[in-house]
């Protein structure tokens, strides 16, 4: 891991907690950039029309995931930069190479259901790296609290960590490519970092207080420039922290910001790549809303209620467009367990695409930007048509029937 990774190289009116930014701090000062972005600028700068076009409603391919733990905090998929597709079912880890169609089974990243502390062993999170020549890399977090990271080219375990943050459950982890971070979040509300070059780890934490400990992180998010770090937590809440908190052994004063709207947990996450100080956030089933906030001004720009648990955000990389993976709803609403397509900045209803006969708990972009991949508590795999590349140059992903060896045909098969 040392030598993959270089080792030793080099608003609403309810958000609140803006700190002071030192102005030698070249991180904060990024954090802030751009402050001029307002509410009443958001649909200006965003010039360009959705074109109008065609997604389908119904699944490309949809095959059978048995063991799949239903679980709204759990993050069950992954897709690498290679079209290696990561699912991970309990104890194990499958690879599913979406363009030679095999499906293997993670050597050495299973756990024992029970730990040497009697407690319940899952895998909570996986994700692949995303640093430059190193995407067969994949993290593996568990629920005792460990992040396990392995090469998958020979099934070899390169990194176990638990990042000083010992006996609480992992619940997610991400990383940072420009710094080469690995990140988590922790049910205790801690926030771990390791910096892979240095070999340096940091916690992040609220301040203390008489009410015990801070709320469980449900989900994590680096921007795109890896200067900001988005966290969802359970008390619904979003919280942004600086690049440059981590600098510090324990800090310990909480965020730079907390954007706070929602009235449920948010889970879904994700950073807009069309306007890098944009975020998307999603609430859970006592919420169901969908808001974009300025993560400079702390404005919330958008908000709009879908009427059920959110439980996945995803960006569309060829159109401005959103993806929602949802889940309960307090009533019959044609957005439960679907997967909903809205139009930006509008925030219009495009599509909902349903297949799912329980919530979806993960969704993931191919990397080419063509086909979605939804996971559901039903324990269905989903792909779904949601783009045409047509420049041939571009690598494009292989769907098809899988041809599993013999020893998986009872775990991955399709409808």
């Amino acid at each position: 891991m040392k030598s993959m990774l270089q080792y030793g190289s080099v608003s609403s009116s309810k958000t609140h907690n803006r700190r002071p930014i030192v102005a030698a701090d070249p991180f904060a000062m990024d954090f802030l950039r751009a402050s001029s972005c307002g509410v009443d600028t958001f649909d200006r700068k965003i010039s360009v029309a959705p074109s109008k076009r065609t997604i389908s409603c119904h699944p490309e391919k949809t095959f059978q995931a048995p063991g799949i733990v239903n679980d709204y905090y759990t993050h069950h998929i992954s897709w690498s930069k290679d079209n290696v597709l990561a699912v991970a079912k309990g104890t194990s880890v499958y690879l599913v190479n979406m363009s030679t169609r095999a499906v293997h089974e993670l050597k050495g990243a299973g756990t024992t259901p029970i730990d040497q502390r009697g407690l319940s062993n899952h895998i909570r999170s996986v994700k692949w790296c995303t640093f430059d020549g190193n995407a067969h890399h994949l993290a593996v977090a568990t629920s005792v609290g460990y992040v396990r990271v392995f090469d998958t080219t020979c099934d070899k375990e390169v990194l176990r960590t638990n990042m000083g943050c010992r006996n609480t459950t992992m619940r997610t982890v991400c990383w940072n490519d420009s710094r080469q971070w690995l990140t988590a979040g922790y049910a205790n509300g801690k926030i771990g970092n390791l910096d892979l070059r240095s070999g340096c780890e940091t916690v992040l934490t609220m301040e203390q207080s008489g009410v015990g400990h801070a709320s469980s992180v449900c989900n994590l998010a680096w921007n795109h420039d890896g200067t900001c770090l988005a966290s969802g937590r359970n008390d619904n809440m979003v919280h942004l922290w600086d690049a440059s908190m981590t600098r510090s052994v324990d800090f310990g004063r909480g965020p730079r910001r907390v954007l706070q709207s929602h009235t449920g947990a948010v889970k879904g996450l994700a950073w807009c790549p069309y306007r890098r100080d944009v975020l998307a956030s999603g609430g859970g089933t006592a919420d169901g809303c969908i808001k974009l906030w300025n993560t400079c001004s702390g404005s919330l720009l958008k908000s709009v209620s879908t009427g059920s648990q959110v439980c996945s955000l995803i960006w569309g990389q060829h159109h401005q467009e959103l993806y929602s993976g949802h889940g309960y709803a307090s009533a019959t609403n044609t957005s439960m367990n679907a997967i909903v397509a809205w139009s930006f900045p509008k925030m219009d209803q495009m599509q909902t695409m349903r297949r799912h006969k329980s919530r979806i708990l993960s969704m993931e972009m191919s990397p080419d930007g063509t086909l979605l991949a939804s996971l559901g508590a039903d324990e269905l795999l989903c792909t779904w048509k949601v783009d045409i590349v047509p420049d041939p140059s571009r690598p494009r992903s292989i769907v098809g029937p899988f041809l599993p060896s013999p020893s998986f045909s009872s775990r991955f098969s399709i409808r």
